[in-house]
């Protein structure tokens, strides 16, 4: 993937911010959303959603020595969609993350 993300500072006062699994998950939720509407396998994937697994947001952030199983992800994402911050639509084949508000954290600032 090419491209940036923004991160505001209000960042800082979010209410999992010191929550290093919860802030870990939902960096790499913005990092891996779509930034614009794409096509899948005959799925129309809109910005600010994406195609996962737990498994594979697992896999994806752990590394080395810093691991974050699958039970942790799962308990993870309940959290995120119990606050309002995602949407989960999950299928036998794959799971759609959908990062709600997605134009508040990604929108162009006027």
């Amino acid at each position: 993937m090419n491209g940036w993300i923004k991160i505001h500072r209000k960042l800082l006062e979010w209410e999992w911010y010191h929550d290093k699994n919860i802030l870990s998950v939902f960096l790499h939720c913005l990092l891996s959303a779509n930034h614009k509407t794409k096509k899948w396998q005959g799925i129309t994937i809109k910005k600010g959603e994406f195609i996962s697994s737990y498994h594979r947001i697992s896999k994806d952030l752990s590394s080395g020595k810093s691991k974050i199983s699958v039970r942790q992800v799962r308990t993870v994402l309940d959290k995120l969609k119990k606050t309002g911050e995602l949407t989960l639509k999950a299928t036998n084949k794959y799971t759609l993350f959908k990062i709600n508000n997605w134009d508040s954290y990604q929108g162009i600032d006027t």
